[in-house]
């Protein structure tokens, strides 16, 4: 199910009334569903139930919408379009859904487990706390911390005055909007803007109005936000980069010392031998590929006695090729988990040393459990 949001933005959930309003007002939004579209009435509000954990749904042939205990069963004419969990004092309410929900009420304090960031097993914060906070931004980054995470993950594009930035898209029209919060009606790329034009647009809002006015972070800035905040970065090349450009990525880690605090990912394997060749010593996260001898080939190929290489796959592989993996004797990280299932699927497979997560799922709490 894919819900179209109405003018009026996001819909928003009330942890203290545990009220989820669509926010449609001006116009209404509507689903997505079955190849079909349904429009949502204007004014449509739904009260959670009175247990921490609701299931919301609506009856395609009449809209009607109906809010269910969580181990309710769903009646064969309804559909399932959110879950909402709150937590404990309101701390941290999690939704799952194929749309963001602007929550209302939280705290953004935390009860999770810490996972250090030493951890056998860490959790990795794939683009910050984004469940939450818009991607990449300070706040997601800040949230990832108070939420147990030390290690943050983020993308690299660049400005067309070459400042890198934290943003995953080459388009700006996902994440951004207009200062006015209207949506910016021509694909824009990061690419061909330069860093000043950048306060032309609100990185923010998408995620509710708590973060309006929200700024993209640069390389620099996420860098300096991670040293004093004793974080781990993993950083994807999302292109070939110049190798000026790496050199200035380069630069600024050892301008504030956190050479042993960052590893290097991308698809493009060869996209990080510029980074290579400047970091002999370092970390660097070879992202996917078909487990197969060439595989293992290119994997060996770029493995020095100094330096770490790590074999970042998709948690949709079987168990059977992830431990072909450790067989060779590979540290694993894996993407992007976000139920418990798929942890512990996985945990005792002793060279997988890493969990990448939206943070929909505390990896500490899910690997404890039986």
């Amino acid at each position: 199910v894919d819900y179209i949001t109405s003018l009026d933005g996001l819909p928003t959930f009330d942890v203290k009334t545990k009220t989820l309003d669509f926010n449609c007002y001006v116009d209404q939004g509507y689903f997505v569903y079955d190849g079909k579209s349904y429009l949502v009435p204007q004014g449509t509000k739904l009260v959670a139930s009175q247990y921490s954990s609701t299931k919301f749904t609506f009856r395609p042939s009449d809209m009607t919408f109906y809010a269910h205990e969580w181990g309710d069963d769903i009646p064969a004419d309804q559909v399932l379009f959110l879950s909402i969990r709150i937590g404990n004092n309101n701390n941290q309410t999690v939704t799952t859904g194929t749309f963001p929900v602007d929550i209302i009420g939280q705290s953004f304090k935390s009860n999770s487990t810490d996972n250090p960031i030493d951890a056998k097993i860490k959790g990795i914060n794939h683009r910050g706390f984004n469940t939450v906070a818009p991607e990449e931004s300070r706040s997601a980054y800040l949230l990832s911390k108070r939420n147990g995470y030390h290690h943050w993950e983020g993308d690299i594009n660049w400005t067309k005055d070459n400042v890198p930035i934290m943003i995953h898209d080459l388009a700006i029209n996902r994440t951004a909007r207009n200062i006015d919060g209207s949506e910016i009606s021509v694909t824009t790329n990061i690419t061909d803007l330069l860093y000043s034009d950048l306060a032309n647009y609100d990185f923010g809002i998408v995620k509710g109005e708590r973060f309006k006015g929200e700024p993209l972070l640069t390389f620099e800035d996420l860098v300096k936000l991670a040293r004093y905040n004793d974080a781990f970065l993993h950083i994807e090349f999302k292109y070939e980069f110049t190798q000026e450009q790496v050199k200035m990525l380069h630069d600024i880690v050892v301008k504030y010392n956190m050479l042993d605090r960052i590893g290097w990912q991308a698809f493009g394997w060869d996209n990080l031998k510029p980074m290579m060749d400047l970091e002999p010593n370092g970390q660097y996260e070879l992202l996917g590929g078909s487990i197969t001898d060439d595989y293992f080939t290119k994997m060996a190929a770029l493995k020095t006695d100094t330096n770490t290489i790590i074999a970042s796959q998709n948690a949709g592989l079987s168990v059977d090729d992830i431990q072909k993996i450790a067989d060779k004797g590979y540290p694993i990280y894996l993407w992007t988990v976000n139920d418990g299932a798929t942890v512990r699927k996985f945990r005792d497979i002793g060279m997988v040393e890493g969990i990448m997560t939206d943070g929909s799922i505390n990896v500490a709490d899910e690997l404890a459990m039986d």
